[in-house]
């Protein structure tokens, strides 16, 4: 009967570890969605790049708050190339769509 109750105290725990998991990531999410929010408010898009992604929030948060890097200039510029090549693919995406409708 012991074992019976520890497996059932085995399973509570996990399942409240999935909950504060699954409430962290809903609240990693939420603040990515307020920071994309508040860039897009703020500072309009620069030319040849898309609006800051909520994936992209994530790479500069990680890059430049979690795991600090020497080379936080290199990053930026990262970043930069990477929305320029999406914004180039999406209007490459929209013209290819066009011509084939």
């Amino acid at each position: 009967m012991p074992a019976q109750v520890h497996q059932a105290d085995q399973g509570t725990l996990v399942r409240r570890e999935f909950a504060a998991a699954v409430t962290l990531a809903m609240l990693a999410r939420a603040f990515l969605a307020v920071v994309r929010s508040d860039e897009h408010a703020r500072s309009p898009t620069l030319d040849g790049l898309i609006p800051l992604t909520c994936n992209e929030s994530r790479r500069l948060f990680i890059t430049l708050v979690v795991r600090p890097a020497l080379d936080a200039v290199h990053r930026l510029g990262r970043s930069d190339w990477r929305r320029r090549h999406q914004a180039r693919s999406r209007v490459g995406h929209y013209r290819r769509r066009a011509v084939q409708a």
